[in-house]
């Protein structure tokens, strides 16, 4: 035979030869004898061509959808059935394959961004485009004469709906489909049907709706740490108020003990109560920094001090997995810079150091000062054993809702929040890396020479007289105005109360009793909040100083606030903090004539 593609068929329909070409399209089975024609098409044989083989007509020519013999991939046709000139009992059945540009110009088909699939009306798939094989990764090979139903179970309901469509008429439904690799896709799907060269088509695009679904789960599991956080906030805003109330009797507790020359042991126990509180006031203050949703609060920060604090939260968090060690310098200069930012950086790169090791390893964080372009630079380190961070995934790993953990695994947010807030401090950060070593960041932090002068209050009341030394006091719980009246009263100072903004604001504005020379209040009360109550009192009484008080942050005051004559104060206070602060304000306010 010829190079054409060609099979030599009897008139019963048994193929008895076969061309190379013919071979090659339609399997090596057309070599052995015996093949029935019928087995190789899709369906039945036209009954023009089973008359053409009966011989009551001489030729026939149609269009028929071929099967591989082997891989039963389905391969549209034109045939042409002719009989033999030397022998009557013979047909010489010519096949042409009908390319692609039959069906979609595969150019243009892969060309278009949207995963698309062409099916015949039986539903076998013919045509893909290259956005579909990225999305099933894998090759048009793969897909190619599969049914719909194939991708996946779930697809199968709609598969009827869509093929027995009229020609012009469209369908859309959502399913589930399966890749190469077993990974199960969400999609929204969309068919068409239409028809060209006397069959009809079937075109499904395909939109993957699994980014969709990945945003969606991360935008809920943000809000339930957001909820969580507020939560955490709310019930450690409780917990200082009941903290600064245990540190402060003991405090006086233990005072009083001593003076009398007590029982050592009662004093001991006294100072045991008031070291648990106040180790208990840290934990709280670190949960609320962390929580806290933004921050406007720079103040002079020794990295040292604040790492320190943290390691028996992050050591207990970290857990089994990782052993964490620090290597801190003996001297460090301190940084401008946001408490609470600070550590969420820290823990954010320690929890995903953690994550990341796949055995038992270690987390070193390290500080050091360094000088680098003439300029000294407070360095933050955070460094692990563990597999090593892989060249494909580096670029990635400072984008927002990145995660190579999976669906069920981060939210993406951990080292895109740590690049915002370097960058918020104007710092710089590196990454260094090596597959089956380890990952090490490192962070360069602007050094700030600012002075924090809180220390340098002085501790001795210099008024003009008792009668200035008038301070009044506003909280809604009766035990924090009294702990607050004990520890003023010690010091000599007439201390008045109000439960709310309203009543502060009626007793500073009777004429008939003696000037506030002080102003304590909380943030958050019922009728009138220390907010608005503040800006009441600025706007009357501009040279008032005041104190404000709150397990929460100065974010929740306004603006304008450093322009005043007010200070913060976080729960739960200590009379170390509060005593200074109040007689330097009342020396400020009111100097030796």
């Amino acid at each position: 035979m010829t190079g054409d593609t060609v099979l030599l068929v009897s008139q019963t329909g048994v193929v008895r030869g076969a061309s190379g070409s013919a071979v090659g399209l339609l399997g090596r089975r057309l070599s052995l004898q015996h093949t029935e024609l019928a087995e190789l098409i899709e369906g039945q044989l036209p009954q023009e061509a089973r008359d053409c083989l009966s011989a009551e007509r001489p030729e026939w020519t149609g269009r028929i959808c071929f099967r591989h013999s082997t891989t039963g991939t389905p391969i549209p046709a034109h045939l042409t059935l002719r009989r033999a000139q030397d022998e009557p009992r013979w047909f010489i059945a010519s096949v042409n394959p009908i390319t692609a540009h039959h069906h979609l110009d595969q150019h243009l088909f892969d060309h278009v961004l949207l995963p698309l699939i062409l099916h015949d009306a039986s539903g076998r798939i013919r045509q893909v485009n290259k956005a579909t094989c990225r999305l099933f990764s894998c090759v048009p090979e793969d897909l190619i004469g599969k049914r719909a139903a194939d991708l996946h179970p779930k697809i199968g309901p709609y598969a009827p709906p869509s093929f027995s469509l009229p020609v012009g008429g469209s369908f859309s439904f959502s399913t589930r489909l399966i890749r190469k690799d077993q990974r199960d896709i969400p999609v929204e799907v969309h068919v068409v049907k239409f028809h060209q060269e006397g069959e009809d088509f079937v075109l499904g695009s395909l939109r993957d709706l699994s980014r969709e679904d990945l945003l969606l789960t991360r935008l809920v599991q943000t809000q339930q740490l957001e909820l969580m956080g507020r939560l955490s906030g709310g019930l450690a805003h409780d917990l200082n108020n009941l903290l600064m109330i245990i540190i402060n009797n003991s405090s006086m507790l233990q005072e009083e003990f001593e003076r009398l020359a007590a029982d050592p042991e009662v004093a001991e126990i006294a100072q045991d109560l008031r070291a648990a509180a106040e180790s208990a006031g840290d934990l709280t203050k670190q949960l609320l920094d962390v929580v806290r949703v933004r921050s406007n609060e720079r103040r002079a920060v020794d990295l040292n001090e604040l790492i320190g604090g943290m390691v028996r939260v992050l050591g207990a968090a970290i857990g089994a997995t990782a052993t964490l060690k620090t290597e801190l310098a003996d001297t460090i200069p301190t940084i401008m810079a946001d408490p609470g930012q600070l550590m969420q950086l820290v823990a954010n790169l320690v929890m995903n150091a953690r994550d990341a090791m796949t055995q038992a390893g270690q987390i070193t964080v390290r500080t050091s000062a360094v000088w680098t372009s003439g300029a000294e630079r407070c360095v933050l380190e955070v460094e692990d054993t563990g597999p090593g961070i892989p060249d494909h995934v580096v670029p990635h790993i400072f984008e927002h809702m990145f995660t190579t953990k999976g669906q069920s695994g981060g939210t993406g947010l951990g080292l895109g929040s740590v690049q915002d807030i370097v960058t918020a401090h104007g710092a710089s950060i590196d990454l260094f890396t090596e597959v089956g070593v380890g990952t090490r960041f490192r962070i360069d932090f602007p050094v700030s020479h600012q002075d924090d002068n809180e220390s340098t209050f002085p501790h001795r009341l210099n008024v003009r007289s008792p009668e200035t030394r008038r301070v009044l006091v506003v909280d809604d719980l009766d035990a924090i105005r009294a702990i607050l009246q004990r520890i003023l009263s010690r010091e000599g100072m007439k201390v008045e109360q109000a439960t709310n903004g309203i009543e502060a604001l009626e007793r500073l504005r009777d004429p008939s009793k003696p000037a506030v020379s002080l102003l304590i209040t909380d943030l958050l009360m019922p009728v009138m909040n220390g907010r608005d109550l503040c800006r009441t009192v600025v706007a009357e009484q501009p040279d008032l100083p005041i104190i404000v008080l709150s397990a929460y942050s100065a974010d929740l005051m306004f603006d304008d606030m450093a322009r005043t004559n007010i200070r913060f104060l976080a729960k739960p206070i200590r009379p170390s903090k509060l005593v200074p602060l109040v007689k330097r304000l009342m020396v400020d306010a009111f100097p030796e004539p």
